[in-house]
């Protein structure tokens, strides 16, 4: 009887630490950049913005008012995500929409990707990455803010609790 519940615990334990090595896996991994890149999509779009990983939320700095008669002018050109006077980091939307993950050898990076258009769509020699470390410098959006890395370890661990429902490991 002793031995077929160590038997048991032994088929339980290697069935966890499959669901932990599945969670290291590029797909599992992909989903949790996606979730965090769409974050950062999120709470800047918002107006907010956050210094350094583990931080505070803050408003974005207030746009200058050249730049809010700019966008003004063109505002028909505006992503339909802003207006003329809201700080977001939105005018055409591309950075944001750039905001892309890559998973090499079990480690997720997202950041702005890819060649950005100009305001007529013709193509530029400047890309998203130029872009993003320009703005950053008076809007820093790229990181995760504390609130936010509590949402990715909640969206984390209920990945791994669906992942042992599946294999009827909980109750």
């Amino acid at each position: 009887m002793a031995r077929s519940a160590a038997q048991q615990l032994d088929r339980i334990f290697k069935q966890i630490n499959d669901e932990v090595d599945n969670l290291g896996r590029s797909r599992r991994l992909r989903e949790l950049g996606s979730f965090a890149a769409e974050l950062i999509r999120k709470r800047t779009r918002k107006g907010f913005g956050v210094a350094r990983p583990g931080g505070n939320r803050r408003k974005l700095k207030r746009l200058a008012r050249s730049t809010i008669e700019y966008r003004t002018r063109y505002k028909k050109l505006l992503s339909s995500k802003t207006s003329p006077r809201k700080s977001n980091l939105t005018f055409t939307g591309q950075l944001l929409d750039s905001i892309k993950l890559k998973v090499t050898k079990g480690r997720v990076t997202i950041g702005p990707r890819g060649r950005r258009r100009d305001i007529f769509g013709r193509s530029s020699r400047t890309t998203n990455e130029q872009v993003a470390v320009f703005v950053s410098k008076d809007r820093p959006f790229m990181s995760l803010g504390k609130v936010e890395q509590g949402k990715l370890v909640d969206f984390y661990a209920s990945t791994f609790e669906r992942m042992l429902t599946r294999r009827g490991l909980t109750k």
